[in-house]
């Protein structure tokens, strides 16, 4: 059951730099590709996009 809870933390930051790099938290072993097929799931790809 532990495995299927998750933490989403309220208060909300950015760091200086691109959004590519927001959303990897500068972890270079993440691929631009992995990163599209998670925005493009959790439908923020397009807004991404408009940026």
């Amino acid at each position: 059951m532990r495995d299927r809870i998750a933490i989403v933390l309220q208060s909300v930051f950015l760091f200086e730099g691109t959004v590519m790099e927001n959303i990897t938290l500068r972890d270079h072993n993440i691929s631009e590709q992995k990163v599209i097929l998670a925005a493009k799931t959790i439908g923020a790809h397009e807004f991404i996009e408009r940026l």
